[in-house]
């Protein structure tokens, strides 16, 4: 019994120790395990880090290339967009020739042509052979 007594007496001065501050043995414990704990942590969000780290690397070498792509692209669609200007615009050219042309045959056409008032128009005469007459 006495022994138990002692083994108790002891028991109680660990935890007075423990909970009054003077033993410090707890309290490292705890700050290693949150040392740890912080530790672990850390490791797995730089791991996820260097992950991200490396998708956004291949993400933008991706959008690299397709920038690359796209001014592949962009030069022929230039190249058939001013192609397609000039034609257009040698094809009003050649309206408005052509039709400065009609209009001037046209004038010069009426230069030759005769009116004749006076003649009576009868159903189903030609006119031409009612002037040769």
């Amino acid at each position: 019994m006495a022994e138990i007594k002692k083994a108790l007496a002891d028991i109680n001065t660990k935890l007075e120790n423990l909970f009054s501050g003077k033993d410090f043995s707890f309290k490292l414990m705890i700050v290693d395990i949150i040392n740890q704990t912080k530790n672990e942590f850390l490791k797995s969000v730089e791991n996820r880090i260097e992950i991200l780290e490396g998708k956004l690397f291949e993400k933008e070498k991706e959008n690299e290339k397709q920038k690359e792509q796209v001014t592949l692209l962009e030069k022929p669609v230039e190249q058939n967009h001013e192609q397609a200007k000039q034609k257009a615009i040698n094809i009003q050219e050649y309206v408005d020739y052509h039709s400065g042309q009609l209009n001037f045959s046209g004038q010069y056409s009426r230069r030759n042509n005769v009116r004749i008032f006076g003649i009576p128009f009868r159903k189903n005469q030609n006119q031409h052979t009612v002037v040769k007459l």
